[in-house]
């Protein structure tokens, strides 16, 4: 990644249809953008109760996070790299 690819800026995404898809749970997480994201989120009309933040990476809190949902239907929008740190993870812990 370049120097000038090292920001995400909520601010630049259209997340309208997102918003509109019946979303049960949103989880912000990141030690750079999560609140930048849920405050886009609230902005684009989201009930800050559908919204839960770790400033972190750390993939076992992101992990506690993603298992503590009864939901077959996942999606996850992050870092290539917290991707990574993710699939290492899972493949050490066997989940």
């Amino acid at each position: 990644m370049s120097e000038k690819q090292k920001y995400f800026y909520a601010f630049d995404c259209q997340l309208d249809k997102l918003v509109q898809s019946n979303v049960e749970k949103y989880f912000c997480f990141s030690d750079r953008v999560c609140y930048d994201t849920a405050n886009r989120l609230i902005y684009e009309g989201v009930d800050k109760s559908m919204i839960s933040i770790a400033d972190t990476e750390e993939v076992d809190t992101i992990f506690k996070e993603i298992e503590s949902v009864e939901t077959d239907n996942i999606y996850l929008i992050t870092w290539i790299h917290t991707f990574y740190y993710m699939k290492k993870y899972i493949e050490k812990e066997g989940r």
